[in-house]
């Protein structure tokens, strides 16, 4: 067909092979709805609760943890608040690693924006403390 664009392929390595520091592989990530119903519907789960930040946490039998985001619209209703705070939360997971465990991370309802993200890094360096020990 004269003018159809060329189907081109990728051929970086899978997100998981992917090189570097900063990287967020799919095997450290809470991604499918069941993932999230076994941690939250686990008699074993623990939770912690901040003033901006909620985490519960089930242990996983896996050297490594997995980090699941759940931040509704409800509690922050502007996508770049959202966004913002899963990736300082995302930033905070990689820089300080937690093992064995599944972990999802959600921000209170009661949060207004604009988030102060001094606060939020200090109230995640606070929680994973407690949830560490």
């Amino acid at each position: 067909m004269p003018g159809a664009a060329a189907v081109v392929r990728d051929s970086s390595p899978e997100p998981e092979e992917a090189p570097g520091r900063f990287s967020f592989p799919r095997s450290r990530r809470l991604v499918h709805s069941q993932q999230f119903q076994n941690v939250y519907r686990n008699r074993k789960a623990k939770r912690a609760h901040g003033r901006i930040v909620s985490c519960v946490w089930v242990p996983n039998g896996q050297p490594t943890a997995r980090l699941g985001l759940a931040v509704s619209k409800r509690a922050l209703r502007r996508s770049s608040a959202r966004n913002t705070f899963k990736r300082l939360v995302r930033e905070h997971f990689r820089l300080h690693p937690l093992s064995g465990m599944d972990l999802i991370v959600s921000c209170r309802r009661d949060v207004r924006p604009p988030l102060d993200r001094r606060a939020i890094r200090l109230e995640l360096a606070d929680l994973w403390g407690r949830i560490g020990s």
